[in-house]
């Protein structure tokens, strides 16, 4: 490689660099101004930049950052907090690039890649067969939320979604995300989404109107994990049989409830029971199951009636149809 072309290679990696903090400033121009998440997309672009291209073009992508904050988030982002972050920008710089390993021997090369398709022909089918079903299993039981509230405990939807959304990226190839969002349905709910987002600066209440937007993000993150790992007719067909086993456990949950007589036997939230209105002036107890809404329940156990139909088609004997 010439003199020439190494010059040009360095200016384009500190373009890049550049243009990771012009990103950075337009995704900060688009946060809320209370949200205190300004130097977030900084920190990425300067973590990124240092990862890919090595610890001089992290310093730059700092420099860029500290004067961007300077011009255009000045009142935003206090004079302190400029000077953690080129502290902290440093400091990243110089462990990250730290951490880069040398170029390995051909040899030990060949067997990280032998290892590397081991252990993805072992994930694979586990995301698909088991991470799959237990996603399905936490949102169509409300297990997340159940938790929070009953036994103080964190969620857990959050932390498994991003989890597999982190295996789905990283085994991209097999799964393919980017079908998945190239969908009439996924680009739909985006459009959705980017109109919500614009709509809420005319909202009355800025902070609900961001609630809202932030479950619509995590629904349709939701939704293209769960589209990626459905990879196959039979993890499709172990979801379907997670939700129909769901439904048939809150039935027979609420059925134990009405037989032994005791609306505070609940088995841990999942057979919740609420006084609702019926017709005219009478209002009787209605199951409400985990989510706490007798309507709303009954719209998710419907929903197990056609997921148990087609687990049906195929199956010769009756016992299998059955079941």
């Amino acid at each position: 490689m010439t003199r020439g072309a190494v010059d040009r290679r360095s200016v384009l990696q500190y373009a890049v660099g550049f243009d990771l903090v012009i990103i950075a400033v337009g995704i900060s121009l688009l946060l809320p101004p209370g949200s205190g998440m300004t130097l977030v997309p900084f920190i990425a672009a300067v973590g990124l930049a240092t990862s890919r291209s090595g610890w001089r073009v992290g310093l730059a992508t700092t420099a860029f950052s500290i004067v961007a904050l300077l011009l255009i988030f000045e009142a935003l982002v206090p004079l302190l907090q400029v000077g953690l972050f080129a502290f902290i920008g440093v400091a990243a710089s110089m462990l990250l690039d730290r951490g880069r390993a040398p170029e390995p021997e051909p040899a030990a090369v060949e067997g990280v890649a032998e290892l590397s398709t081991r252990m993805r022909d072992h994930a694979v089918p586990a995301l698909m067969y088991l991470g799959l079903p237990l996603l399905a299993a936490v949102v169509y039981l409300n297990l997340s939320n159940l938790f929070v509230e009953n036994y103080s405990l964190p969620s857990i939807l959050q932390p498994l979604i991003l989890v597999l959304a982190g295996m789905v990226v990283h085994y991209r190839a097999a799964f393919r995300p980017g079908a998945v969002i190239l969908r009439p349905m996924t680009l739909a709910l985006i459009a959705y989404g980017l109109l919500v987002f614009a709509s809420s600066n005319w909202a009355r209440s800025v902070s609900e109107a961001d609630g809202v937007l932030t479950e619509l993000i995590k629904s349709l993150l939701l939704m293209l994990v769960a589209g990626s790992l459905a990879a196959s007719w039979r993890a499709l067909r172990g979801v379907l049989a997670v939700v129909v086993a769901g439904a048939a456990l809150l039935c027979v949950l609420e059925l134990v409830q009405v037989v032994a007589g005791d609306r505070n036997l609940q088995f841990g939230g999942l057979a919740r029971v609420d006084e609702g209105h019926i017709f005219g002036d009478v209002s009787e107890l209605r199951p409400a199951g985990p989510v706490g809404d007798p309507n709303y329940y009954a719209r998710i156990l419907i929903l197990a009636f056609p997921a148990a139909a087609f687990l049906g088609v195929g199956r010769r004997s009756r016992r299998e149809q059955a079941f």
